[in-house]
């Protein structure tokens, strides 16, 4: 869970951060980064073109980076979100949004009635469907 507000350096930095400890762990267990499957998931309190997006989607975000389109950014238009760029090397992500509505067409939240269910049993088991789905993915 991202900072909200109008705090889009601080949501870009935290997301840098948490990139930048999967390499060093990867590199801790000699694993290869960029053969680890990696999924990037939470709410990230934006939408839009964002420095949180631009990191996982292009790798980097520099000093001349400008956020666009979040309506919960009033007013910081313009606004620097780092001084340096900032890079990682986990890999080029997908916007799962972007690939299930389309460019820009995402709702800003998906409802999913009783999803627990799909995933755990009620002893906390999880389910072979979930099991399976998981492996299909990695």
């Amino acid at each position: 869970h991202l900072s909200a507000g109008p705090t889009a350096d601080r949501r870009m930095r935290q997301a840098h951060e948490a990139l930048s400890t999967i390499e060093k762990e990867a590199k801790k267990m000699k694993i290869d980064v960029a053969s680890c499957p990696v999924v990037f998931a939470g709410d990230l309190n934006s939408m839009g073109q964002t420095g949180v997006r631009e990191i996982l989607v292009a790798g980097e975000v520099g000093p001349d980076f400008r956020e666009s389109g979040d309506p919960t950014e009033a007013g910081q238009q313009g606004k620097e979100l780092t001084a340096k760029v900032k890079k990682q090397s986990v890999g080029f992500f997908a916007d799962a949004a972007e690939v299930c509505f389309g460019e820009g067409a995402a709702p800003p939240t998906i409802l999913a009635s009783n999803i627990d269910s799909k995933m755990r049993h009620d002893n906390g088991e999880l389910t072979q469907n979930f099991i399976e789905t998981i492996k299909r993915a990695f």
